[in-house]
């Protein structure tokens, strides 16, 4: 048994997960009038110190690895830069001493921040302060982000994953808590405490989400 956690890309392969990560389903809920409002846990999975993720999309053993991958010919070359999130996001001042980061590309299509309309809001008035934080929490791919008297926010994460769904389609694989990921080249990605990678198979972001999934066409 290995205690390193770590994400390992493999080439053209799976995400490899080391160090007995726990594994379980996250699903979104939304209300009548369709928008997200919550993460509910839908389901958990029992895995071993070892275990892999389909990348992918065409496993028959979702969310795991069953090498179709091999058989469908897949091209998961990585195209995400590497440059840390700080310097390449979006920046939108808010009320005093708040600041707004984002990452369009990271945006995994959840829809809890209603794209992007309602927390530019919230961050404008202190009193919608706390639904701006939760916009931020529930954003799988680290999309968003606050600063607050000039630190950056972020809730404490045990180091977990989640295969995500919402009404529409599946989802990304959200990584919590600031677990390594490794390139395929063996190359080490910015650890951040929210990180959402790609298990359709189509990002053009690869190896994160970047709502890919969503398109139909």
């Amino acid at each position: 048994m290995t205690d390193n956690k770590v994400i390992k890309i493999m080439n053209d392969g799976p995400y490899m997960v080391y160090g007995r990560i726990p594994l379980s389903e996250l699903s979104i809920k939304i209300d009548a009038m369709g928008k997200s409002t919550d993460w509910i846990k839908t389901g958990e999975y029992t895995v071993g110190d070892i275990y892999a993720l389909c990348r992918c999309g065409k496993s028959k053993n979702m969310p795991f690895c069953d090498a179709s991958h091999m058989e469908n010919g897949f091209d998961g070359t990585e195209t995400a830069g590497n440059a840390p999130y700080a310097e390449t996001c979006k920046r939108t001042k808010g009320c005093d001493k708040i600041e707004l980061l984002e990452k369009p590309i990271l945006c995994t299509g959840a829809g809890f921040c209603h794209a992007g309309k309602t927390i530019e809001r919230a961050i404008k008035k202190e009193k919608t302060l706390d639904i701006a934080k939760k916009f931020c929490d529930d954003c799988p791919g680290g999309s968003l982000t606050l600063v607050i008297d000039g630190e950056v926010y972020e809730p404490e994460l045990p180091k977990e994953i989640h295969v995500t769904n919402d009404v529409r389609t599946i989802g990304p694989i959200w990584v919590k808590g600031g677990i390594p990921i490794i390139s395929a080249n063996g190359e080490q990605y910015e650890i951040r405490n929210r990180v959402a990678l790609c298990r359709c198979g189509r990002s053009k972001n690869m190896p994160f989400c970047d709502s890919s999934h969503l398109d139909r066409s």
